[in-house]
């Protein structure tokens, strides 16, 4: 379970967290080190990448003007940047679309400018109204740029970019009456970078393979780059891989208390499982510990004897078959692979629950023989059985009452706190969920199983009365020998009560835990997919909806930066929502609130005063709102009155403190397109996907440029079942459940055994009266049933 969350922890992070960097002078970045990085890593190293960029600072500025391919100039009304980039693997990860890959153009001599040939992303180029062929000047014109190849990413979600795509898109940056600047990437080989482009950086990015990353070499993982820091410091190793390995053991470590528990609630059923056993083995012997006190045997002769049997048994056959015999049938019944080696607390266990058997049977038969009297001939053990002394009701109900008070008291708890599977489920939940509360089930079961064998024998006595009604033989005698005698079946119908209701709970648990997860991973992100893009350009939505795969959309204004009219630094997040739409891509998950989305949205419809309806959270500005006020929010750079329609606490994808509006209404209000940074705000298109379409829509939208993935239903979720709480809980109640299924099976097996190994007499009483050996199978196999 630890290394599946591990390997689903890794997957999630993002690139250029569970990869590394390193920069540092041109010197410093040497075959040494690499040989050094490839030597400490070992297999985790999968591939080097040189990079050369131009930074910010470093950018070359532009000219106002370029010439087309015709021979004319065509003047540029931007700020004009240029973004240099070189990857000594550029060539294998990107797709031509048009022209060829540019190569390194020798300049003449004596000559004052230089030509060189460069590729721009196909974005890039729409976005700056380039096409190939174009010829880019510096400002100074000491370096011309022909456009020789429009080029696309051949995967854009390759390690190799680290999910940074921005040297295939052009940035623009709006500065109200200032012209806007425009940074346009360009990609060059490494011989124009290192000849004609004056002041850039190289680093590296290296590539891991974090699949090769598994529970037992983690913490080698992280020593060996801690190390490598240590050792390079003349250069920087940039790293996020450190920290997540970091944090996996702390979710270890507090995962590991839950399972604990859980592995004390199996025990408690081992320990009674062997008591069982024992019981019947001490039944079995009375005959001939009676026979023995009464040839004169001491107490300690006849002890010896017994703790000798049971010892070899315990230490010499138990303890050490017992675990491995359980790993071999947990990996048959998971089909998956288990550690190599079996965890020293598998034999503590193992010798505790053997010692623990032993006592059960030496201690009732030392305090047995021990006694003195007339009380303790065979004719007295016989008595014994038959009239078996009585307790008073106290004494015979008070651990029932007890577990189901202190069931009950951790029911409350759970529905006080909310569920557990409920905290599990919802991102987080060190900290959150009490650990205590996993015993409250099984407390729970065990008062109802206790209770129910006290209405057991009563069942039995109904079934034997109307047992009694049928003429054949079989069926009236086997209940009736049951209601004569339900003491120990019920010990066997208390293990198989409490396996059932167990696997029954773990089922329950797993189910509720997954589909909590799902709902709680669609309400955080909002849709199944989230795709935000500039404001000025809302014919992005019509694309977006056109795509193969997308089911329902719904278009979203959200501006973070909404200011309150008396006291602008007060800010808090505005969604303007199309009402009609939104109810059918996003839903609060069951148990959150008694509200629906759509309940919601109903409030934002217009209304008599003209004013622009909202929907406030509770800890929005003014804290003392109240339905009907009318208050005031700067949108941008415009001041809107808004109504208060409604105060809620929760709504999907945003955080307190918020505002939700009606989009269509707002746009009257405020010019969106004309707002400037930052206060401008984004759009975003909350999108429903088929479920076999999620990879091909998020590819095409990162394909087409269409805008930036915000929210993430599908990863959500990924994180979220990686939470090793949740995984390992569900894990070890799966395990109980088998746990208790196996030993079911078995006290059955050997009590049925004993049973039939008691009553040898009755069947040769049986077998003369007339009865069949088929006949006396079926009436073993009825008294199971």
């Amino acid at each position: 379970i630890a290394g599946k969350s591990l390997r689903l922890v890794l997957a999630e992070a993002p690139a250029g967290v569970r990869n590394l960097r390193v920069t540092g002078p041109a010197s410093s970045l040497t075959a040494a080190l690499l040989g050094d990085l490839q030597e400490s890593l070992g297999s985790l190293f999968e591939e080097r990448i040189e990079i050369r960029e131009s930074g910010e600072n470093q950018s070359l500025r532009g000219a106002d003007f370029y010439v087309n391919p015709a021979g004319e100039q065509v003047p540029v009304y931007e700020e004009a940047w240029f973004r240099f980039w070189a990857f000594n693997t550029l060539e294998s990860n990107v797709d031509i679309v048009e022209g060829e890959w540019p190569v390194y153009v020798s300049p003449p001599p004596n000559q004052l400018f230089q030509v060189q040939e460069v590729a721009i992303g196909q974005l890039a180029a729409e976005g700056a109204g380039l096409a190939l062929g174009d010829l880019l000047y510096s400002e100074d014109r000491s370096l011309r740029l022909m456009i020789a190849a429009i080029v696309v990413p051949s995967d854009p979600k390759a390690e190799v970019w680290q999910g940074d795509l921005t040297l295939f898109e052009v940035e623009r940056i709006e500065r109200g009456n200032r012209p806007d600047k425009l940074t346009i990437p360009l990609l060059v080989p490494n011989d124009t970078m290192q000849q004609a482009v004056p002041g850039f950086q190289r680093y590296w990015r290296v590539l891991l393979d974090t699949t090769a990353i598994n529970v037992d070499s983690a913490a080698q993982v992280r020593d060996d780059l801690r190390l490598l820091e240590t050792r390079w410091r003349s250069v920087g190793i940039e790293t996020g891989l450190v920290t997540l390995i970091d944090d996996f053991f702390v979710d270890l470590a507090t995962a590991q208390v839950s399972v604990f528990l859980l592995t004390v609630q199996s025990m408690l059923f081992v320990l009674y499982t062997v008591a069982v056993i024992g019981s019947f083995w001490l039944d079995q012997s009375r005959r001939e510990l009676a026979t023995l006190v009464d040839r004169g045997f001491t107490g300690g002769q006849i002890t010896r004897v017994f703790a000798l049997q049971g010892l070899f048994l315990a230490l010499v056959v138990a303890v050490p078959l017992g675990p491995p015999l359980a790993r071999l049938l947990l990996g048959w019944w998971s089909g998956s692979s288990l550690p190599a080696g079996l965890p020293c607390l598998s034999w503590n266990l193992a010798l505790l629950a053997a010692l623990f058997a032993w006592l059960a049977l030496v201690l009732p038969i030392a305090l047995a023989t021990r006694r003195r009297g007339s009380g303790h001939s065979v004719l007295a053990w016989q008595q014994q059985l038959t009239r078996p002394g009585q307790r008073t009701g106290w004494q015979r109900f008070y651990l029932d009452f007890f577990l189901l008070a202190l069931g009950a008291l951790v029911y409350w708890q759970l529905a006080d706190s909310g569920s557990f599977a409920r905290r599990l489920a919802g991102g987080n939940p060190a900290g959150v969920a009490d650990p205590l509360l996993l015993l409250g089930p099984s407390l729970l079961l065990i008062a109802i199983a206790l209770v129910f064998l006290r209405v057991f024998p009563y069942l039995l006595r109904l079934a034997a009365v109307l047992g009694r009604r049928r003429r054949d033989l079989i069926l009236p005698f086997g209940l009736t020998r049951l209601a004569r005698d339900p003491a120990g079946p019920s010990r066997v119908v208390l293990l198989i009560s409490l396996a059932a209701a167990l696997t029954f709970f773990a089922a329950t648990f797993a189910h509720t835990l997954s589909v909590r997860q799902a709902q709680m991973a669609q309400y955080l992100s909002g849709a199944d997919l989230v795709v935000s893009y500039p404001v000025r350009q809302p014919e992005r939505l019509e694309a977006l909806l056109a795509l193969p795969g997308v089911q329902a959309g719904s278009g979203v204004y959200r501006n973070e930066r909404t200011r309150y009219g008396d006291q602008l630094a007060r800010q808090l997040t505005l969604l303007a929502v199309d009402p009609e739409t939104l109810a059918e891509v996003t839903a609060y998950p069951p148990g959150l609130t008694r509200l629906s989305v759509a309940d919601v949205l109903t409030a934002l419809v217009p209304g008599p005063t003209g004013r622009v309806p909202a929907v406030f959270s509770t800890e929005a500005y003014p804290l003392d709102k109240e339905i009907g006020d009318v208050v005031p929010y700067v949108v941008g750079n415009r001041r809107v009155l808004f109504e208060v329609r409604g105060i809620i606490v929760n709504f999907p994808a945003v955080q307190q403190p918020y505002m939700l509006t009606n989009l269509a209404l707002l746009q009257e209000a405020v010019d969106l397109e004309a707002q400037t940074a930052p206060f401008d705000g984004r759009r975003e298109a909350w999108l429903v996907l088929a479920p076999a379409g999620y990879d091909e829509v998020v590819f095409q939208v990162q394909q087409q440029g269409l805008g930036r993935i915000s929210g993430d239903a599908q990863a959500t979720l990924g994180r979220m079942q990686a939470n090793l709480a949740a995984a390992e809980t569900v894990g070890a109640f799966n395990l109980n459940a088998i746990a208790l299924a196996v030993l079911s099976v078995v006290v059955f097996l050997i009590v049925h055994y004993f049973s039939a190994r008691q009553r040898l007499l009755e069947f040769g009483v049986l077998r003369s009266a007339g009865l069949s050996a088929r006949q006396l199978l079926a009436l073993l196999s009825l008294e199971g049933v």
